[in-house]
């Protein structure tokens, strides 16, 4: 989401879910397909880039100030 659509590379990922921590790779693919089965319909927003990375597909909008998340 912070990336606003732009691709976030999987070092970045991985960095933000487990900092400190040594993973490997196979961690972030299974994360990202929970995600996708957590999305249902919108799982098509989830997109990989081969040798990149992945974004969100998807536009937005901050929630009001004092809005509950």
């Amino acid at each position: 989401v912070q990336a606003g659509g732009a691709v976030v590379d999987k070092r970045a990922l991985m960095q933000a879910a487990w900092p400190r921590q040594v993973v490997v790779e196979n961690a972030l693919h299974q994360h990202m397909r929970a995600l996708r089965l957590a999305l249902g319909d919108q799982a098509a927003l989830l997109q990989a880039v081969p040798r990149r990375g992945y974004r969100l597909a998807a536009t937005v909008e901050p929630l009001a100030s004092g809005a509950e998340a």
